[in-house]
């Protein structure tokens, strides 16, 4: 017996979502290309009514297309939450692996971000002449190394800080725009 929603629409199976997945993979350059340009528009609807073909042509029930998209959207939506909960996850276990307790990490974190704040106002001074800002220490060097992902940023492309964001990179630390 399948479940219904409130509405009375099926609720998508686990084959119908990897089903759904498949199909969108074969198409993700369009359909997730961001310009909105005519061109780009009309190809990203086009590939969206062959999502919807394929689909409906295997799936167990039959759906719209504003039904599919929403179903991208929740599904990107859990996918990026998964990650979140599996960096925290990752997180929480490093930090009992070290022994480290809740107001001396948050202390390393504290100083590490001050460091980075005071590194971006003197590379944004003026005077010329070589840049006078500190170098991060090797304290937060290390404890920004087994913080590793957790610390970095989302990249984007629009923030205008986006420049000064560092990362971990095979246990290297490294500026994101190099």
């Amino acid at each position: 017996m399948d479940s219904k929603t409130n509405n009375g629409r099926k609720n998508y199976t686990d084959r119908e979502k990897t089903l759904f997945a498949d199909i969108i993979a074969s198409k993700k350059s369009v359909i997730e290309n961001k310009r909105t340009s005519v061109q780009a528009m009309r190809a990203r609807s086009a590939a969206w009514q062959e999502v919807l073909q394929e689909f409906n042509a295997s799936a167990d029930h039959s759906r719209n297309l504003k039904q599919l998209k929403i179903l991208y959207d929740n599904l990107k939506r859990k996918a990026r939450k998964d990650l979140a909960a599996e960096h925290q996850r990752d997180f929480q276990d490093i930090v009992e692996e070290l022994g480290l307790e809740e107001g001396e990490l948050q202390s390393y974190t504290a100083q590490a971000k001050e460091e980075q704040r005071l590194e971006k106002t003197e590379t944004f001074k003026t005077g010329g002449g070589p840049s006078n800002a500190p170098g991060i220490s090797g304290t937060s060097l290390q404890i920004l190394s087994i913080l590793g992902d957790t610390v970095v940023p989302v990249s984007n492309i629009f923030d205008s800080g986006a420049s000064y964001h560092k990362g971990i990179c095979n246990g290297v630390y490294y500026r994101a725009c190099v």
